[in-house]
C-alpha cells in the first residue's frame, strides 16, 4: 500500500502505462478518492485496488473459481478480454476494473496451457 500521495501516483502510473495521470486525478481536497477515474471503471486503465462495499474474499474465491473454466465464442474461439468474459459469465461487473481484472489472473495462464 501507498503511504504517501507521490508514492501512490508512481503506483497508478506504474499500473497505466502510457496514460498521463497527475495528482488531481487521485485527491480531492488533500484526500485520496478511491473512485478517481483510474480506477472506477474499464475504459480508464487498470485497476489499482477494488472499490466496490461488497468486496469479500469469498467473493473473490469465487470469481477466481469461476475464471478457471474457459469460454468460447459462437466460433468456439476462446474469449480473451476481461469484460467479454464477465459479461459472459453474468457474474458481477464488466464496467468495474476490478471484476475482469481478477478474472484474467488466473484464466490467461490457464487459457496459454491449454
Amino acid at each position: 500500500m501507498a503511504k504517501s500521495p507521490q508514492n501512490l501516483l508512481a503506483l497508478y502510473r506504474q499500473l497505466n502505462p502510457g496514460c498521463q495521470i497527475n495528482m488531481e486525478d487521485l485527491y480531492i481536497n488533500y484526500k485520496y478518492n478511491p473512485l478517481n477515474k483510474w480506477n472506477i471503471g474499464t475504459e480508464s486503465g487498470c485497476i489499482a485496488h477494488m472499490i466496490h462495499p461488497n468486496n469479500q474474499l469469498d467473493d473473490a474465491i469465487e470469481l477466481v473459481a469461476r475464471a478457471t473454466i474457459i469460454k468460447r465464442d459462437d466460433e468456439n474461439n476462446p474469449i480473451t478480454d476481461g469484460p467479454s468474459l464477465v459479461r459472459l459469465a453474468g457474474y458481477s461487473s464488466w464496467r468495474r476494473n476490478s471484476d475482469p481484472h481478477v478474472w484474467m489472473c488466473p484464466y490467461f495462464p490457464l487459457l496459454n496451457s491449454s
